[in-house]
């Protein structure tokens, strides 16, 4: 049973996670997906962010411009204006901010994922003015983007494990042990037909004070999976599917 200290993960697990929003009928990180998230009930949504060209940071996940617009160029060369100009997605462009997003939807917790250096230099910031600490939690793949940020910020907010430090805990389980920094581990359930998350490592994971939240799960067979092993969190592209079988298992929070 994980024991943590950490606001952003004091609730029931598992965690239901959004992942990138609701985007059933609406782009994913978009306006429409983090409301639809909420009229669904839920309070977790994870995200991507990215850095603009005039140092605004969007919730965005691919590096080049036309997921969310006609454009080919990457998003870091692009202003916020020319973003929204050429948008595609929504009327007047559905290209949210971070800022943004975190003063209209109070109620949501966010799980975000930094996706490139110029958001790393300006999220600290973002969170502080909005006073997010307790309802974020940053993530990354990069260890020099998760160490940005921790570095930047002026108090400390749930962090997740980038890859070199989930290969640290999976060679030393007890490493982190004590240790207030990563706060979670997040990875896939499974990698290439090789199951990742077992009852073992959930249990040196919670141990060492770390919860352990999975992504994606999009089918019945690995969510329930994932529930009768004890994970900490789930995300899912399937939101409906997973807040039905939470709620038949009285798990819906």
């Amino acid at each position: 049973m994980l024991n943590s200290s950490w606001k952003f993960l004091d609730n029931p697990p598992p965690l239901a996670f959004a992942h990138r929003g609701v985007h059933l009928d609406a782009p994913e990180n978009s306006w429409a997906s983090f409301s639809a998230a909420a009229e669904l009930g839920y309070k977790y949504v994870e995200t991507d962010v990215r850095g603009t060209a005039d140092g605004k940071v969007i919730m965005c996940h691919d590096a080049r411009a036309s997921q969310i617009s006609g454009l080919t160029s990457r998003v870091s060369a692009l202003t916020l204006g020319q973003l929204r100009s050429a948008a595609v997605t929504g009327e007047g462009g559905d290209v949210p901010l971070l800022s943004d997003v975190l003063e209209n939807f109070p109620g949501l917790n966010f799980n975000i994922d930094v996706k490139d250096k110029r958001a790393a230099e300006l999220v600290p910031e973002i969170v502080r003015r909005a006073a997010a600490y307790d309802r974020v939690c940053i993530t990354s793949f990069s260890a020099r983007r998760i160490r940005t940020v921790r570095s930047r910020l002026v108090r400390a907010v749930c962090t997740g494990a980038p890859v070199t430090e989930i290969l640290r805990f999976l060679a030393q389980p007890g490493h982190y042990a004590g240790v207030p920094q990563p706060a979670a581990l997040q990875i896939p359930f499974s990698w290439k037909g090789i199951r990742l998350v077992t009852r073992k490592l959930l249990r040196e994971a919670n141990e060492a004070g770390l919860a352990v939240h999975v992504w994606t799960l999009n089918d019945i067979a690995s969510i329930r999976a994932a529930i009768e092993l004890g994970v900490d969190g789930i995300m899912t592209d399937a939101p409906v599917l997973l807040k039905r079988e939470l709620t038949l298992r009285g798990r819906w929070h």
